[in-house]
């Protein structure tokens, strides 16, 4: 099957609401396979086929592509450094001096630091964006080196521990909650 470039561009566009850029940056977020490191000895590969462990290459793709739709809409969802100074109204320098710090999170595309802007209070006006209070502490507690998917979903997945009126929170909807209203 022969996919032009524009249809591409128009499948990614309507299927995941993403441009191919979103999708570059996002494979660069990718970690790469490496088939010699993930071998097995014919021992484990064959307990692990016993077991119903068994390869199976379409589902291997589908995780593979979610992870990249995942990635790509969450670079989609990211703010420079430049802008982050604008919206807190500080330096550019201060911005990237808190992400060294842990105190904003950040995503090293090609060299450049992207913010992604669910750690700000959603506001409709970004001029006057402000982070989530406590968040910055959370940030700082995370090992440095997780994937930036587990970040995202450590951070926006519900957690049946964290409740408001009854239904589980995110991490970052509690933290939300909290600032919102005091804590009893």
């Amino acid at each position: 099957m022969v996919v032009t470039t524009d249809e591409l561009d128009d499948l990614l566009l309507s299927k995941f609401g993403l441009y191919r850029s979103d999708i570059i940056a996002a494979l660069h977020l990718m970690p790469g396979i490496r088939h010699d490191s993930d071998s097995l000895t014919w021992r484990q590969s064959r307990l692990l086929d016993d077991a119903g462990f068994a390869e199976n290459p379409a589902v291997h793709a589908a995780v593979s592509t979610s992870a990249l739709v995942q990635a790509g809409l969450l670079i989609k969802s990211t703010v420079t450094a430049t802008e982050i100074a604008v919206t807190l109204n500080i330096s550019e320098n201060e911005v990237l001096q808190r992400r060294s710090d842990g105190e904003l999170w950040a995503i090293n595309v090609d060299g450049q630091w992207l913010f992604p802007v669910m750690q700000f209070d959603a506001n409709p006006d970004a001029a006057t964006r402000r982070r989530v209070r406590g968040l910055a502490k959370v940030f700082r507690a995370l090992p440095d080196n997780l994937h930036p998917l587990a970040v995202a979903s450590f951070s926006e997945s519900a957690y049946p521990e964290l409740t408001h009126d009854d239904q589980p929170l995110s991490r970052l909807d509690w933290l939300r909650t909290a600032a919102a209203s005091p804590l009893s």
